[in-house]
């Protein structure tokens, strides 16, 4: 549509466990992402999100929605491979929202790894904290062949890491 605007469309698979029980349900995300061009010398993007649209998720008798959540955020690429980016997420359901910092270190055209905050995890306290380490996360990406692998831990302490894969196809 316009050489600075790029869309996406993402399709997933959810699955979650409580105890032995276990639900399932696919959902897809929408984004776009704005070039707003050279800032001193990098570059600047901004971008906006709907995240988890789909049905709800159902274990036993009982469904549930899932997530959904609105992002928007800005990103900074600087020239040598490090790309710093703010977001603020936005879920209606629960009434709750969060701001995230992260950055991503390219290696080369086919691996980055990233790291980041998110202020919501981070800022949990008494006995819902569960880890000094919570709104922390790292990961990798991995890109050949047109497809993509990305990877993602965050610690929750006393229950356990939770843990991201995705898989991704350009065309």
């Amino acid at each position: 549509v316009l050489p600075r605007l790029g869309l996406g469309i993402n399709a997933k698979f959810v699955r979650t466990n409580i105890g032995s029980d276990t639900g399932y349900t696919a959902a897809f995300d929408l984004g776009s992402r704005y070039e707003l061009g050279k800032f001193g010398p990098g570059a600047m993007s901004a971008g906006l999100a709907f995240q988890n649209l789909g049905p709800g998720i159902r274990m036993l008798d009982q469904s549930s929605q899932l997530p959904l959540t609105l992002a928007g955020g800005l990103g900074y690429k600087l020239p040598f491979g490090l790309t710093v980016g703010l977001d603020y997420r936005n879920r209606p359901y629960s009434g709750s929202s969060e701001v995230s910092l992260g950055s991503e270190l390219s290696l080369g055209p086919q691996l980055a790894l990233r790291m980041g905050y998110a202020s919501t995890h981070g800022l949990i306290s008494g006995a819902y904290k569960t880890s000094e380490l919570m709104g922390l996360a790292a990961g990798f990406g991995v890109k050949a062949y047109g497809m993509s692998l990305d990877y993602s831990m965050t610690p929750f302490g006393g229950l356990g890491n939770s843990h991201r894969i995705s898989l991704g196809a350009r065309f």
